[in-house]
């Protein structure tokens, strides 16, 4: 199988795991594309049909990522929680970014104190910035404070979470791969979930929920998501952290929040992100955005993504003489609009299902700032999901109120379906350029504001009015792009979202 890979995967930092990783993340989002949707797993039964299980809890949390915090929360408020995952409990394929603002929320969720979490603050930068490629002159170059300006160690971050939670009582099994689960259809909330472990040992945990966490092609996301593609967009993303670049090519007051550098090229627009992490050491991600009808000969690979990514580094960042990668980090970020189907079908939850994280993919589909809105979210959610335990309402259209969804992100698909090229080489580049100018005409206030996700409608209509005075032929580029229902939707967003606001 090793020689299947392309050489720059055979090397360090990638290893057996992570490249048997990256393997299966290739084959599902291909299998995904076709239109090949796992065998059903996900069975709703009569309570008195439901298997006999091994072990009950509470709550039973299905992937040991982001989950684990969400986990963390509620063995903290007194349920009995298991968290189980098939491989290591507590590790991240993906670094990342926060505000110390917005991270305050694990503290206002009684997770962590401020002294704890600055333990797996790598890296606090004093701006951030934007930059688009003009193949006529200088890039374009747009100055934002306060975003994404706190760098973590995701690893350092999830282990200390995970000590808190085991110190709770919380329960960890690892090496145990999600097989099937049963719902109940009435009566008390009650599902069974099965697992197996390596040696082929089955075991079934009964809980009055289970929480989806096993990220973007998570099997209970894919059986939730109704028929066609679960995606209306993707990001795949690759990167490394690594040192020892050139003297002078990382500013570690700077992080880079998104930069072009060159044009469009066979159908991808790559946008660089780079953030100085601990020491000396730099996290660098290459990505691109697409849509995923169409793709079924054709599949995004994180693996040919690589090859790219190892190809183009040094037209980024110059590697200096003791240049070396520490740890890889990549996958497939799903951009969905959340708007066709009911809230449940939506926020993917079911009656005693609820996902979270990637597997229920509310992220912003431009900026794909998940982990931000996760944490936002958190306490609101835990509170809110504490009280609905207690009263055993866990119905589908209750436990999707819990979603971290944003009707201010909605809006947000129509700037990304722009991010994919149109044709020419400069098609991106040329809008990026002028969404830049718009970034520097509002004001650093605005701007930040809206790469947080907190930009208000009337500052959303401005950005609308003033990129269209960049560029008038936005509204013909608009309709060939969209198409008459895609601006219906547009429109449809925007007025849900006034409405929230009006509320």
């Amino acid at each position: 199988m090793a020689a299947s890979l392309p050489p720059c995967l055979l090397a360090p930092p990638f290893n057996d795991a992570s490249r048997a990783h990256l393997r299966r993340l290739d084959a599902g989002w291909a299998r995904l594309l076709r239109g090949e949707k796992p065998p059903s797993v996900l069975q709703r039964v009569g309570p008195a049909t439901l298997p006999a299980t091994d072990r009950d809890v509470d709550v039973v949390y299905a992937g040991g990522g982001v989950a684990l915090l969400h986990a963390l929360a509620m063995q903290k408020r007194g349920w009995q929680t298991l968290l189980f995952d098939r491989r290591a409990v507590g590790q991240t394929h993906r670094e990342w970014n926060i505000t110390r603002r917005e991270l305050d929320a694990l503290v206002q969720a009684g997770l962590f104190d401020w002294p704890a979490l600055e333990t797996v603050v790598a890296r606090e930068y004093e701006g951030g910035f934007i930059q688009f490629h003009d193949p006529h002159g200088p890039p374009i170059h747009v100055e934002l404070p306060h975003v994404l300006d706190l760098a973590l160690d995701a690893t350092a971050l999830l282990t200390l979470a995970r000590r808190h939670y085991e110190a709770a009582g919380g329960i960890v099994w690892e090496g145990q791969s999600f097989e099937q689960a049963w719902l109940a259809t009435d009566g008390l909330p009650r599902v069974v979930v099965q697992l197996r472990d390596a040696q082929s040992q089955p075991q079934r945990i009964g809980a009055k929920l289970l929480v989806n966490g096993m990220g973007a092609l998570s099997p209970l996301s894919l059986a939730l998501a109704g028929d066609g593609l679960p995606f209306d967009g993707v990001c795949p993303t690759v990167g490394t952290v690594a040192r020892g670049f050139a003297a002078g090519e990382v500013d570690p007051t700077v992080g880079e929040i998104l930069l072009t550098l060159d044009g469009a090229k066979d159908e991808r627009q790559f946008v660089w992100e780079g953030f100085p992490a601990g020491g000396d050491a730099f996290t660098t991600y290459l990505f691109y955005y697409d849509i995923t009808a169409g793709r079924a000969d054709n599949p995004h690979s994180l693996i040919e993504l690589y090859v790219d990514y190892f190809e183009r580094l040094a037209t980024y960042k110059r590697p200096g003489p003791d240049f070396a990668h520490l740890r890889p980090v990549y996958g497939f970020i799903p951009a969905r609009h959340h708007v066709d189907g009911p809230a449940p079908q939506q926020a993917r939850t079911a009656r005693g299902l609820l996902s979270v994280g990637d597997a229920a993919a509310r992220q912003n589909p431009l900026t794909f700032t998940g982990f931000g809105s996760f944490v936002r979210h958190l306490p609101r959610a835990t509170a809110q999901l504490d009280e609905l335990l207690r009263n055993d309402a866990l119905d589908a259209e209750t436990l999707a109120t819990l979603s971290a969804a944003q009707q201010n992100l909605a809006p947000l698909w129509v700037m990304a379906r722009f991010l994919s090229p149109r044709g020419y080489p400069d098609s991106v580049n040329s809008i990026l350029r002028d969404f830049a100018r718009v970034m520097d005409e509002i004001g650093p206030k605005r701007s930040a504001a809206f790469f947080r996700d907190e930009t208000a409608l009337l500052d959303y209509l401005a950005i609308k009015l003033r990129m269209a005075r960049h560029r008038p032929k936005v509204f013909g580029e608009a309709l060939a792009t969209l198409g008459a229902r895609g601006l219906a939707q547009w429109g449809e967003d925007i007025v849900r979202w006034g409405a929230t606001q009006s509320n």
